[in-house]
């Protein structure tokens, strides 16, 4: 399916984690120069597929020394370095791996299946390798990006969660990323990057731990509580006055 996928569509890039293939097996797609990193264990192995006709060079990861992270990079004629990334469950996200993938050069796309599951992307419940991408997001300059839904099903029936994301450096904006269904418990991931390099930013995200939740309580008391609500006109006005409330309070009393 990902075969069709591919020359249907046009693809110029596919990004792979999490392959489970053995030494023997031949990742191969007509119109596409591979780029695998194998696995010993039963659930790793990436991949970056580069559509022929698009100029690019492999970019060897031997000086960053990944402990955890298992990687595949390429960077494009323009100069963007695209990484296939996967973090196992059962491996600690690490802060410096991720440093050393945005050390490669000034733009980057970090994409894969990280294992970290945070609420600011939409996921039920934060877990350590979630805090650790969160941190890393709040003090670099970098931008994460998520389409908006679940990318996990597990077929085992626990919860669905977030976990393929998209992480950039000084590219060019980024489309909606989509998710398509094929047949796995993870949803692949669809963007488009266009041709203008995005300006340097500061993406700060809160964080809640270090919250003055006394303060932000105290703000929210200043909304006058209204028990007549005689019309819609008026419940609008309240909902306006209590979502300015909220971002006041948020502004004042979450770093």
């Amino acid at each position: 399916e990902l075969t069709a996928v591919a020359r249907r569509d046009g693809i110029h890039v596919i990004l792979l984690n999490e392959l489970r293939i053995t030494a023997r097996f031949k990742l191969r797609i007509r119109g596409y120069v591979p780029y695998v990193l194998r696995n010993n264990n039963a659930n790793g192995g990436v991949a970056a597929l580069i559509r022929e006709d698009v100029p690019h060079r492999r970019v060897e990861l031997r000086d960053v020394r990944l402990q955890n992270a298992e990687a595949v990079a390429v960077q494009l004629e323009d100069g963007t370095t695209l990484v296939a990334f996967y973090n196992s469950p059962q491996k600690r996200l690490l802060q410096d791996e991720l440093e050393a993938f945005f050390a490669l050069g000034r733009k980057i796309v970090l994409a894969g299946d990280f294992n970290a599951t945070h609420a600011m992307w939409g996921c039920n419940r934060n877990n350590a390798n979630g805090n650790t991408l969160h941190r890393f997001i709040n003090d670099n300059n970098v931008i994460l990006h998520d389409p908006g839904e679940y990318t996990h099903f597990p077929h085992n029936g626990t919860s669905p969660n977030t976990l393929d994301l998209v992480v950039t450096s000084n590219v060019a904006e980024i489309s909606r990323i989509k998710t398509r269904t094929l047949p796995s418990d993870h949803a692949a991931l669809e963007f488009s990057v266009n041709g203008v390099e995005a300006p340097a930013c500061r993406v700060r995200l809160p964080d809640y731990s270090r919250a003055n939740w006394q303060s932000f309580r105290a703000i929210l008391n200043e909304v006058p509580i209204v028990s007549d609500i005689p019309d819609i006109e008026t419940l609008d006005t309240l909902v306006a006055a209590v979502g300015a409330a909220i971002r006041k309070a948020a502004d004042k009393t979450i770093p």
